[in-house]
């Protein structure tokens, strides 16, 4: 069963890259719009929302330096680039995505005074009229023919060889056509059934793909490791002081949790990969084994001890969503993990007598470690499949 990678007692900042990648929602998808721009004592000050924390600042399609964003995202500062008088076009820009992109046209200098009005045109020379065309005559409508004679009826048909033959007629179900299928029971029952043809799977991909699954197992390979090992840090919990005092610590270690992946699952929801322009997205089930040695250092009742904590969990799991993006302006289609879910699966803990006073708190200790571990392993979460192939690669730096 799924528990919550969670422990009162852990330090906080030895979560934070987990937190960071493993909660839903870490996508902004709130577009970006500049309300108002100044140059001010050298600087480009710029007013509005969604700015995020890095963003891409442009003035004329020149880049500015020494950009800085305030903690809000609502206010940015640049270096002034020493533009001559004139209308530039500054934009702001936090990725790829049109909500991810805003822009404002800002005036360097004061406006000029208002010209003089200039002199009134001479009136052109008045055109001939058009001489006015005659209209022709209605024609007369024709007089509806008569009926003609039936036709003589005919030949009669060969009569039906048996009910199999009505096998492969074709049928309609709505406005789809589909053809007739015979089933004869054991028992001589015969069912007919209209049968429509099979949804093509590859439905809005612009190169045509055998199956979904033919189409995502280079990205299984690339993404998923079969190996990965991450160091345990150490952590610990309790209070030893005291007559009553319970408390330990586990690792540090090098050797730390390995993760060897058993299998992965991936699955588009209805009606499956979207079309260029638009955003898609997909399921991913990894299994992995978790195993590893971890020192563990605990006091109970004022009395110290030690052991090595032998970590094995073979059949562990984490459900993960990836926003699928087919960009128009690009060649490219681009995969990024969205949200990651709790680690699924049970860990059991060896080889320390004194687990007995511990277990839960090291059982969690070692659950949020290795959720970090499982961030580590995905390495790069942002792959890119070149158009009309099944080859993905590390995405260029944006």
């Amino acid at each position: 069963m799924f528990r919550r990678f969670c422990f009162a007692l852990t330090i906080v900042a030895l979560f934070a890259t987990t937190q960071t990648h493993a909660q839903p929602g870490t996508v902004p998808t709130t577009q970006v719009v500049v309300t108002a721009a100044v140059i001010d004592g050298g600087l480009v000050r710029i007013a509005g929302v969604n700015f995020g924390a890095s963003p891409n600042v442009f003035m004329g399609g020149v880049p500015l330096a020494g950009v800085a964003v305030n903690a809000t995202g609502t206010g940015i500062v640049a270096l002034d680039p020493v533009f001559p008088p004139g209308t530039y076009l500054l934009h702001v820009s936090t990725g790829n995505g049109p909500v991810q992109n805003g822009t404002f046209s800002l005036t360097v200098g004061a406006a000029g005074p208002i010209g003089p009005k200039g002199n009134d045109g001479t009136n052109g020379i008045d055109g001939k009229d058009g001489v006015d065309g005659k209209d022709g005559r209605d024609g007369i409508d024709g007089t509806d023919g008569a009926a003609g004679p039936a036709g003589p009826a005919g030949p009669a048909g060969p009569p039906l060889a048996s009910l199999n033959s009505i096998a492969g007629v074709p049928c309609t179900i709505g406005a789809e056509t589909g053809a007739v299928s015979v089933t004869t029971a054991a028992n001589g029952d015969i069912s007919f059934r209209c049968v429509l043809p099979p949804v093509d799977p590859n439905a809005g991909f612009d190169a045509p793909l055998e199956t979904v699954d033919k189409y995502f197992v280079a990205f299984k390979q690339f993404e998923f490791p079969a190996h990965a090992s991450s160091p345990f840090a150490r952590t610990c919990f309790g209070d030893p002081s005291g007559a009553l005092g319970i408390g330990g610590c586990l690792g540090p270690s090098a050797a730390g949790l390995a993760l060897d992946t058993t299998s992965v699952n991936i699955s588009f929801p209805p009606p499956g990969p979207t079309p260029l322009g638009a955003l898609g997205h997909f399921d991913a089930r990894w299994i992995f084994a978790l195993s590893g040695i971890v020192p563990f250092q605990y006091q109970v009742l004022g009395i110290n001890g030690s052991c090595s904590v032998s970590v094995n969990g073979p059949a562990m799991g984490v459900d993960l969503v990836f926003e699928f993006d087919r960009m128009n302006d690009s060649t490219q289609d681009v995969i990024r993990l969205q949200s990651i879910s709790e680690l699924a699966g049970n860990i059991d803990l060896g080889n320390c007598g004194g687990l007995a006073e511990f277990g839960e708190l090291v059982l969690d200790s070692v659950r949020a470690q290795a959720a970090q571990a499982v961030i580590e392993a995905l390495g790069a979460t942002r792959v890119c499949r070149a158009r009309g192939t099944d080859v993905f690669t590390a995405c260029p730096a944006p």
